[in-house]
C-alpha cells in the first residue's frame, strides 16, 4: 500500500511535527509507504540542502520518503494558484514514479490538490482529512470580511465538492461530523472522527515533578498555570491573563508559565499592561521534542480559544498533551468536543464566560477538584489513555486504508 501524503504546512513546524510525523511514523508499523509532499516557507529551517538531506535519511528509516517545495505567500491569489499547480504537477510525477494507490490531503489546500489527481489524472483512491473549517476561519478570524465574499463562496464550494468526491473523509470532532451530516447524509458511511492523538510514550505522567527543572525557573512552592502553543488570532491572551490575575488573588503563589514559540514581547506588553511584574509569569521557547518536560512541571493547563462556530471543528493538541501528562484543563465552553469529555469526567473545569463571574465560578470548581490530588491527575492520564492515544488514531487510519482498497 503506498500512499501519497501531502501538506501544505512546512515538515518543521510544530503541528506536522508532532502530528504528521507522529502518525506516519506509527501507520508504517502496519506495512504503509508513505510518499509525503511539504511546502516550505523561506524561514524554514530546512531550506538549506544540507538540513533537508539530514532530515530526509531520518525519515527514510521509517520508511517514509519525504519531498518538498516551496511556499509561496504574495501576491496571495496567485500564490496559491501557482503552488496548487506545482504541487499537482509534482505530485503526478510522485504517482507515476512510485506507484501511488492513495492520496491522503490534509486540509482544504492540499486536499484539492488530490481531488484533481483523483478526479482529472489517475484512478486513485482519496482521502480528505478535513483539519477544521477553512472558510469559517477566514471569516472569523478576521482575514475575509464577510461571508459575502467571492473567495468565502468558492472555498463553500471546494469543500463541498472535497466531501461528496473523497473515498473517505476524516474530521476531529464529533460535533462537526453531526453537522455535515445534516447538511448531507449522503457522506455518513465515509466520514470518521479521528481527533488530535498524542504519543502516551513521550507524554507521560509523572507522580513527582522535576525537582531540578523547577528550581532551574525557580518555579518551586509555586502553583503553577501553563499555556503553550501559538497565540494570536484564535488564541485569547488577555482573557488568560485576566484569569490568572482573579486566581492570583485567592492562590497568592500562583504563577504563569508560557511556552510559544510566538513574540515574545507582545505578551510581555499584555502582562505589563495588566500590572503584573516579571515574577509573576515565564516565557519560554521551547522546541516540540521537550514541551512535555515543562507540562509536568504545571499543576494546571489554560486553554482559551475563540468561540465560534468553526472551533466545533477543533481538537486541540495540546489538549490531549496536558491531560496525558495528568494535567486538569481549564478551557472555555464550545471548543470542538472538549465540554463532553470535561464534565462527565471531571478532568477540568468549563469557562462559561469570560468575565470575573465566569473566571469565579471556574477557580471554585479548580480548587475543588485540585482537592483530590493524584486522583485527580491519574483520572486525566486515564482519559487519556482512553481517547488520544496514538496507536488508536493510528488503527483508524489504517483501517481506513484497508476500506477504500478493499
Amino acid at each position: 500500500m503506498k500512499v501519497l501524503y501531502i501538506s501544505y504546512d512546512g515538515a518543521a513546524e510544530p503541528i506536522p511535527q508532532s502530528q504528521v510525523l507522529t502518525y506516519l511514523k506509527e501507520i508504517n508499523k502496519k506495512g504503509v509507504a508513505f510518499y509525503w509532499l511539504s511546502f516550505e516557507k523561506r524561514d524554514s529551517p530546512l531550506r538549506s540542502a544540507e538540513k533537508r538531506k539530514a532530515f530526509r535519511e531520518e525519515l527514510l528509516k521509517s520508511n517514509i520518503r519525504w519531498f518538498s517545495l516551496p511556499y509561496h505567500k504574495r501576491p496571495y491569489l496567485l500564490a496559491k494558484i501557482f503552488d496548487i499547480l506545482s504541487g499537482i504537477l509534482y505530485s503526478s510525477y510522485l504517482v507515476i514514479r512510485c506507484k501511488i494507490n492513495i492520496v491522503h490531503g490534509r486540509g482544504e489546500v492540499s486536499s484539492f490538490m488530490c481531488l484533481i489527481l483523483k478526479k482529472c489524472l489517475f484512478k486513485l483512491k482519496f482521502i480528505y482529512d478535513r483539519r477544521g473549517y477553512m472558510a469559517e476561519d477566514y471569516v472569523e478570524g478576521g482575514m475575509w470580511k464577510g461571508r459575502g465574499s467571492p473567495f468565502y463562496r468558492l472555498l463553500k464550494f471546494i469543500d463541498k465538492s472535497l466531501l461528496s468526491s473523497s473515498d473517505a473523509v476524516v474530521v476531529l470532532t464529533e460535533r462537526i461530523k453531526k453537522i455535515l451530516i445534516g447538511e448531507n447524509d449522503k457522506i455518513a458511511d465515509k466520514i470518521s472522527t479521528i481527533p488530535c492523538c498524542v504519543d502516551l510514550k513521550k507524554f507521560r505522567y509523572n507522580s513527582s515533578k522535576n525537582i531540578k527543572l523547577l528550581t532551574d525557573l525557580k518555579l518551586q512552592d509555586k502553583f503553577v498555570f501553563i499555556y503553550l502553543g501559538s497565540l494570536g488570532t484564535w488564541y485569547l491572551l488577555n482573557e488568560m491573563v485576566d484569569f490568572f490575575i482573579l486566581a492570583k488573588r485567592q492562590i497568592p503563589n500562583a504563577h504563569f508559565l508560557i511556552l510559544s514559540m510566538s513574540e515574545h514581547s507582545v505578551v510581555r506588553d499584555v502582562f505589563f499592561r495588566k500590572s503584573q511584574t516579571e515574577e509573576d509569569f515565564t516565557l519560554l521557547k521551547s522546541p516540540p521534542g521537550l514541551v512535555q518536560n515543562y507540562i509536568s512541571l504545571a499543576d494546571a493547563a489554560l486553554i482559551f480559544i475563540k468561540p465560534v462556530f468553526s472551533k466545533l471543528s477543533s481538537s486541540p493538541t495540546k489538549f490531549a498533551e496536558c491531560l496525558s501528562c495528568g494535567l486538569p484543563v481549564v478551557i472555555n465552553s464550545n471548543i470542538g468536543d472538549c465540554d463532553e469529555l470535561i464534565r462527565p469526567n471531571r478532568i477540568g473545569v468549563i469557562v462559561d464566560k469570560f468575565d470575573n463571574h465566569g473566571y469565579q465560578k471556574a477557580l471554585e470548581k479548580l480548587k475543588g477538584l485540585m482537592d483530590e490530588g493524584q486522583i485527580l491527575r491519574q483520572r486525566c492520564r486515564k482519559v487519556a489513555e482512553d481517547f488520544y492515544p496514538l496507536s488508536l488514531g493510528a488503527e483508524k487510519y489504517w483501517r481506513l486504508y484497508r476500506k477504500i482498497t478493499s
